[in-house]
């Protein structure tokens, strides 16, 4: 699996203002944004789940069984005094 370069984001923060955090799995929430597969999805109930097994998997993909961080996608937009407001 392929994440995307620091260039392929900056190309993309020119159209949409967004910043990418690196989160364990575990810790993504449904109707989260990602990156995976170099495309953007949000997270569902029905690609994000749980077993006794893998633990979370994403699409099926336990992600090394956690070890492996995922790309969190957090859109903002700037207000007047040029300070970044995240949204969910």
């Amino acid at each position: 699996m392929e994440k995307l370069t620091i260039n392929q984001i900056k190309k993309l923060n020119h159209i949409y203002n967004f910043d990418v955090i690196y989160v364990k799995l575990s810790q993504l929430n449904y109707g989260d944004t990602v990156i995976y597969q170099n495309k953007i999805h949000t997270v569902s109930k029905s690609n994000l789940k749980y077993n006794n097994f893998d633990g979370y998997t994403f699409y099926g993909d336990s992600y090394k069984l956690g070890t492996t961080k995922i790309q969190k996608v957090l859109f903002y937009s700037i207000n007047e005094k040029g300070e970044k407001k995240y949204y969910k």
